[in-house]
């Protein structure tokens, strides 16, 4: 079912980043490859065959292609689902990339640093293989997590990332959900080698007339490192179904 709330939304959006420019551009993410660490991804009508590999890092992994949560789901749609389901009306931002999906969260959207360290050392032996030039990490890591008192683990992370910065893969972060107060970025978002993506969707307001940038994570004031590095639209965004191969 397509609701008038949803046509809203995708409208907005795309005005809001200035999608029509890209698109006469020609820039839909042909031959390109994104890989997204997340909850998984459900074999959606709208990824075509464009799900390249998935693998699943968590505790209990199953083989087959699968989305517990649909939180992964729904950012492959808003990054590269093709719309087929909708008649083009939800087409993702790149709708002909390639997905590569590593499966880190669970079904209640938790997760290990270690598994995501895990994750992102397969991806370093393997971007060049899957010809990835983009990760996608849409999670938050707070600052009382044990990366806050491990040095240890804080290096390995900060290892991994800078050597796929070093292969001129971008990462795209999130700031989080902890703001609007300073210091309330997400761990991933403050590093040096990710960009940052905050929230900010103008003047509109979600159905509870909120504004995202009451929650969205927000950098430190010290002048160290200014982030989050953009901000783009993330309220009530309408994408992919985890539960249905053809819903949204």
């Amino acid at each position: 079912m397509i609701t008038k709330t949803g046509v809203f939304s995708l409208d907005r959006v795309r005005k809001q980043i200035h999608y029509e420019y890209i698109e006469r551009l020609g820039l839909t993410g042909k031959n390109r490859t994104v890989c997204v660490l997340d909850t998984g991804i459900s074999p959606h009508y709208d990824f075509d065959r464009r799900i390249i590999k998935f693998i699943d890092f968590t505790e209990h992994p199953l083989h087959h292609i699968h989305d517990d949560s649909g939180h992964g789901t729904h950012v492959c749609g808003i990054l590269a689902g093709s719309g087929r389901a909708s008649q083009g009306l939800y087409k993702g931002i790149a709708p002909e990339a390639g997905l590569v999906v590593l499966k880190i969260l669970d079904k209640k959207g938790n997760g290990h640093i270690d598994t995501l360290i895990e994750a992102l050392q397969w991806l370093n032996i393997h971007a060049g293989k899957y010809g990835i030039c983009v990760v996608n990490i849409s999670i938050s890591i707070s600052q009382s997590s044990s990366l806050s008192t491990d040095e240890e683990k804080k290096r390995r992370l900060m290892g991994v990332l800078k050597k796929l910065y070093d292969q001129n893969i971008l990462i795209v972060t999130a700031a989080g959900n902890g703001g609007p107060h300073n210091d309330s970025l997400s761990v991933l978002g403050e590093q040096p080698y990710t960009l940052c993506v905050g929230c900010h969707d103008g003047n509109y307001k979600s159905r509870k007339g909120d504004l995202c940038e009451h929650y969205s994570g927000r950098g430190s004031n010290d002048g160290r490192i200014v982030k989050p590095d953009i901000v783009a639209p993330g309220t009530e965004i309408v994408s992919c179904q985890g539960k249905s191969r053809y819903g949204y």
